[in-house]
């Protein structure tokens, strides 16, 4: 999960299973209601077999959902995503309320259970401990390309002259060399028009 789509993926789990224990509470009160006045029950045989099919689903579905919450609630609580606790690395330790509040962008409240848009000081904040921690590198200023130009008129490109990064940038910085480079080729390509 991504850090602004879990809250959405969170509500998605609460509100399956909630569904699916309603499914399962309903089934069997009619169940029970129809064995003690077998008379006043109205369901036929293949009635009886979808019930039985629906409560079936209702339970293997809501162990599914329930075990994907439990999982997801495990990754907030202990601060690590999965992949990097297969990598050995772990996050700040913090109280799960703590944790349960960056996920969903606020303190607790009626918002929680809502699938609302993460609020903007939270998304400012993760912005610049982004920045802070050199997950993302700033744009380099742009001196003599590091890049080499090709042309490849011959390949039947209008002339477009393309440029490719050295694999060295290209793994250090990112995004922000490639939205450069291609920022260069529309500029280039609109330019021979």
């Amino acid at each position: 999960m991504a850090i602004f789509n879990q809250k959405y993926f969170l509500l998605f789990l609460l509100y399956t299973g909630l569904c699916c224990v309603y499914c399962a509470v309903m089934l069997v009160s009619r169940f029970v209601s129809c064995t003690n006045n077998l008379r006043t029950c109205t369901i036929t045989g293949f009635q009886a077999v979808l019930c039985v099919l629906n409560f079936v689903e209702a339970l293997i579905f809501g162990l599914f959902v329930s075990v994907m919450m439990w999982d997801q609630m495990g990754a907030i609580f202990d601060n690590t995503p999965y992949i990097d606790s297969l990598k050995k690395k772990h996050g700040a330790k913090r109280g799960r309320y703590q944790s349960l509040k960056e996920v969903f962008g606020e303190p607790f409240g009626w918002r929680w259970f809502v699938p609302t848009a993460i609020a903007q000081p939270m998304r400012v904040a993760f912005d610049w401990e982004l920045s802070r921690d050199e997950l993302v590198a700033p744009p380099k200023p742009k001196t003599a390309a590091p890049a080499t130009a090709t042309a490849t008129a011959a390949a039947g490109t209008n002339g477009v002259h393309h440029r490719t990064a050295p694999a060295s940038t290209a793994t250090t910085n990112g995004g922000a060399e490639r939205s450069a480079l291609l920022s260069d080729a529309s500029t280039a390509a609109t330019a021979t028009a």
